[in-house]
């Protein structure tokens, strides 16, 4: 199965900036090592942003769970980066109750 409603997948701007490639916040700081590594920054968010929902939108989940705020999957795909590299990429993507959006909680290496 493909994330539900994917065509409306949101990522907050605060999510890329503030964690996912954040050097200084205690649980993002290994990813935004990684995703800097390969070219992500400040400069190119839309790319970013436009990578992880390509993940989203063209690949299978591979978990379901259902969680205090609604449910959450599990897809993962390969992302072309800046670096040129193309790199395996799990996301994480929570509905949260009373929502139909997926919006992203998280994403990393793998």
């Amino acid at each position: 199965m493909r994330l539900p409603n994917r065509k409306n997948a949101i990522i907050q701007k605060e999510k890329l900036v503030d964690y996912l490639l954040s050097l200084t916040d205690e649980d993002g700081r290994s990813k935004a090592e990684y995703f800097r590594k390969i070219g992500f920054n400040e400069s190119n968010l839309k790319d970013f942003e436009r990578a992880l929902l390509a993940i989203a939108a063209n690949n299978e989940v591979k978990t379901i769970e259902k969680y205090d705020f609604g449910v959450k999957y599990i897809a993962e795909g390969l992302m072309d980066s800046p670096s040129g590299e193309r790199v395996k990429i799990r996301t994480v993507w929570s509905i949260d109750r009373g929502k139909n959006a997926p919006r992203l909680v998280t994403a990393y290496h793998i």
